[in-house]
């Protein structure tokens, strides 16, 4: 399910997303057994906290355009060059229904691919939290405007190399099986010889 900030402005509600008039809202949300996708809670991360604890059957992903990965003093870097998480947002990865989705969207339309100034944002989330908080997303058809669905995904999966591979496997698909509660089957394993051609020699 996707729950959009901004769709609700445009209709006159500024409630939290935790108002507890959305409870009833909620509650069914959990009866359904789907999971949420967020966009546009930057300033309601505790918010998001109460609601992941209230629900915790409920997975949240929080859409993260990966140059916009909150921090403190976001939008310039600290004199001594280490950017700081925020410990509200420590507090809300820290609770194991809440993921942040990463996304180049925007990236391609500042930068030139393989866009590797948004590591500089994403790089003390990962030596912090590992590779189990974050799903990577395509963020589809809205990514062609700045790029291509390839440079999308390769940008990550080639050049990131700071990630390692299993954590890789994780944000390139595993953790969202998990939440989708996909099972992955193993290829099948061809175990006949192989025919001879009948094409001509």
């Amino acid at each position: 399910m996707f729950y959009p900030k901004a769709g609700f402005r445009l209709a006159g509600s500024d409630d939290s997303v935790d108002a507890p008039q959305l409870r009833p809202f909620w509650d069914e949300v959990q009866k359904l057994g789907v999971m949420v996708y967020l966009h546009g809670f930057f300033e309601e991360w505790r918010n998001i906290a109460n609601l992941a604890e209230r629900y915790p059957g409920v997975p949240i992903v929080h859409t993260i355009p990966t140059w916009n990965f909150p921090r403190e003093g976001i939008g310039r870097t600290p004199r001594e060059g280490k950017i700081r998480i925020r410990q509200d947002i420590r507090d809300l990865l820290g609770l194991p229904n809440v993921y942040f989705e990463i996304t180049p969207i925007a990236y391609g339309a500042a930068f030139e691919y393989p866009y590797t100034e948004a590591i500089q944002s994403f790089l003390p989330y990962y030596e912090e939290l590992g590779g189990s908080k974050f799903m990577w997303g395509s963020d589809m058809p809205n990514l062609e405007r700045c790029c291509l669905y390839l440079q999308g995904i390769d940008y990550l999966r080639r050049h990131w190399n700071f990630i390692s591979g299993p954590d890789k496997a994780l944000i390139l698909g595993g953790n969202a099986a998990r939440v989708f509660n996909l099972v992955c089957e193993p290829e099948p394993r061809n175990t006949m010889p192989p025919k001879e051609s009948s094409w001509p020699r």
